[in-house]
């Protein structure tokens, strides 16, 4: 894969695992890792909140620095109880009351978020029969991202060339979609 020089992607993840997932798929992407910055993720607290508090201020320096550079922004956030739709609605709503225009179609911002919690993607890339309304927390202890990262990024490829011969979880779907917005840059 050819390496994406000069951009520069920053990772905003709700935890660690979804920082782990959003650097590697970035990697067998092509972006370069030291190109990849992951931004502090807190050691307590709801991690969706610290991730819709930052999302605005993230955003913006998104747009102000794609001025002069190639840059852009993955969000990592697990849909935990509600659907990945509703936590982008919520985002556009944090971007919306802190004065900050809407993601709009030229915004190199990507938002992946795993119906329930990326432990549901883990599972169904390692093979298993998984459905968007369980939770898989508790059944993943340890996690090979690059593997997983692998297996999405090939089906990622699969969707963008015939996305009608991928079938998939919706939430994934919903991803490969949001990935697309940061690969075409």
């Amino acid at each position: 894969m050819a390496r994406k020089r000069g951009v520069r992607v920053t990772v905003l993840a709700e935890d660690q695992r979804l920082a782990s997932f959003a650097r590697r798929i970035l990697e067998e992407l092509g972006f370069h890792r030291r190109e990849i910055i992951v931004e502090p993720i807190p050691m307590s607290g709801a991690g969706h909140a610290w991730v819709r508090k930052n999302y605005p201020r993230q955003v913006g320096l998104c747009r102000h620095k794609a001025s002069h550079q190639q840059v852009a922004l993955v969000v990592g956030i697990d849909a935990d109880n509600t659907t990945p739709t509703a936590r982008t609605v919520e985002l556009d709503n944090e971007l919306e009351a802190s004065g900050v225009a809407k993601r709009g179609a030229g915004d190199a911002v990507a938002i992946i978020a795993p119906a329930r919690n990326i432990e549901t993607w883990v599972r169904h890339f390692e093979g298993e029969a998984v459905d968007e309304e369980t939770d898989y927390k508790q059944k993943v202890k340890r996690a090979d991202f690059r593997q997983v990262a692998q297996r999405f990024v090939a089906e990622f490829h699969r969707y963008r060339s015939n996305p009608d011969e991928v079938t998939t979880l919706p939430a994934l779907r919903a991803a490969y979609g949001e990935i697309d917005r940061i690969v075409k840059k």
